[in-house]
């Protein structure tokens, strides 16, 4: 199963984490891991290439993890967006998790 968590603090979400396999189908067959491996690059190129934030992304293949940290204080603008981004990333998975339940979950948590 792919564990997806969400954490927030009181203003804003700060961080994802992502972790596992979905266990769909085999390496290379598998379209849960497909979109959500989709819908992260999606929001890295956006926070990193389109907005240039430099927000980091920490990947660790053996163990199947993945985590997205905005650490940095930033402006009011980029905050907001990255705010939307955050969420919009959160409702996808939310989306997937209810179409392929048993193989993603979502979870939010506070106090990064």
């Amino acid at each position: 199963m792919i564990s997806v968590r969400l954490y927030h603090n009181k203003r804003s979400p700060c961080r994802i984490e992502i972790e596992g396999h979905s266990g769909y189908a085999v390496s290379g067959e598998d379209i849960v891991c497909a979109a959500v491996t989709s819908a992260v690059r999606l929001l890295e190129t956006t926070l990193n290439d389109v907005l240039q934030l430099s927000i980091p992304v920490e990947f660790d293949e053996d163990r199947a993890y993945l985590t997205i940290s905005i650490s940095q204080k930033l402006s009011g603008n980029s905050e907001a967006i990255c705010e939307a981004l955050f969420l919009g990333f959160a409702s996808l998975i939310t989306q997937y998790e209810e179409e392929y339940p048993g193989y993603i979950k979502m979870e939010v948590k506070t106090n990064a």
